[in-house]
């Protein structure tokens, strides 16, 4: 779970998972309501997870399955992906540039 540079406080999965769904470049830590900015390692790992359901899901459809059990498929690695996205947050107190 990530941790707030400026009060090295550990934030909680929950918190950490309403954060996902912040389209801000500035994150403000819950309890001493600092700015904190997404590490550039874990803008890449959010990248990355964030295409394992489509690249599971395009093979699925030249095998020919019902779309009911693809669908499955696919909503079941969403899930999986979106319950593990808030282990690979790192927080740093300056923002880094991509590349």
């Amino acid at each position: 779970m990530p941790v707030c540079q400026h009060c090295n406080t550990e934030w909680t999965w929950q918190q950490t998972f309403k954060k996902i769904f912040t389209f801000k470049r500035s994150i403000t830590c819950p309890e001493c309501g600092a700015t904190q900015y997404l590490s550039r390692r874990s803008r890449n790992h959010m990248s990355v997870l964030a295409m394992i359901p489509l690249v599971i899901g395009l093979p699925l459809v030249g095998l020919s399955l019902p779309a009911s059990i693809i669908v499955s498929i696919q909503l079941v690695t969403f899930a999986v992906v979106l319950t593990w996205m808030p282990t690979f947050y790192t927080l740093t107190s300056e923002e880094e540039a991509m590349w």
